[in-house]
């Protein structure tokens, strides 16, 4: 058996029983050796030509395992899934701006007045926000894409993504809605790709457990009476803080999962949906 051979007996114990898993399995040989003969035009030896087919498609469990999940699409790393983790990994960091700006504008608030230096410390902090809520649903969705949609969870998972964006452009100093928002994407995307093994372990651990730290945090800082205390009874600091303590585990596990997406060798998807080996 070839390589080729070998990358479709995997594909074939991974889609299981799937209802299309002949049409799949023929459509992927299609294409594997469609791209093997062009690479042998191009003076390439057949078995590394067969070798370098395999492997810009992708690892064929994780491919048969998103299939055969329901993704609604074709489960393959792409040009634009690419872009969306380089933009999500780039992008992680920012989580910490508003917490930063936050504390910054609270401790200035003591001293002077708020429409002053604190007003625009605060403005920066929310546009900065609104900046990483904006590259963290380019992210999430790019993730989807990468995995074929995930049929109908795909929509479900991002959708809480896209309304915490909608808060924090008009409200942003609502942080309990526009994190409980983020926190519903991550528990419907983050299990998911566990459960199939469809993306590195240890970020998704991260991004399921940073809401629990953040929530954590802010109740300890609040038990300790961390910071004052302002005209409505609320301590600014302490919720900035034990914010930006669960934020910065938000940003690492962004940071990872989108290095993760970018180093995956791209794969063109023709407007019909077929695969081609770029």
């Amino acid at each position: 058996m070839g390589v080729i051979d070998d990358y479709l007996a995997a594909l074939a114990a991974s889609l299981g029983g799937h209802r299309d898993r002949e049409d799949l399995l023929a459509e992927t040989e299609d294409h594997l050796r469609t791209a093997a003969e062009r690479f042998i035009a191009d003076g390439m030896a057949p078995d590394a030509a067969e070798e370098h087919a395999v492997r810009r498609l992708g690892d064929p469990a994780v491919l048969g395992r998103s299939l055969a999940d329901g993704g609604s699409g074709v489960a393959v790393p792409t040009a634009r899934t690419r872009r969306a983790g380089a933009i999500a990994a780039l992008g992680a960091p920012l989580w910490l701006a508003y917490p930063l700006f936050g504390l910054l504008a609270d401790r200035a608030d003591q001293t002077q007045d708020w429409e002053g230096t604190p007003r625009t410390l605060f403005i920066i902090g929310s546009s900065l926000l609104l900046v990483a809520g904006l590259i963290t649903l380019i992210g999430a969705v790019g993730l989807a894409q990468r995995h074929g949609g995930l049929g109908r969870l795909g929509p479900i998972a991002v959708a809480p993504c896209g309304l915490a964006l909608v808060v924090m452009f008009g409200a942003a100093w609502f942080e309990t809605l526009w994190l409980l928002l983020l926190a519903a994407t991550v528990a419907v995307l983050a299990p998911t790709l566990w459960r199939r093994r469809l993306a590195p372990r240890a970020p998704l651990a991260a991004l399921l457990a940073a809401f629990p730290i953040a929530g954590v945090s802010i109740a300890a800082l609040h038990i300790i009476d961390f910071g004052p205390v302002d005209s409505y009874g609320d301590r600014n600091q302490a919720f900035a803080l034990g914010s930006g303590i669960g934020l910065a585990v938000l940003a690492a596990g962004i940071a990872v999962i989108g290095r993760w997406m970018w180093s995956e060798q791209a794969v063109e998807v023709e407007d019909s949906g077929h695969v081609r080996v770029a």
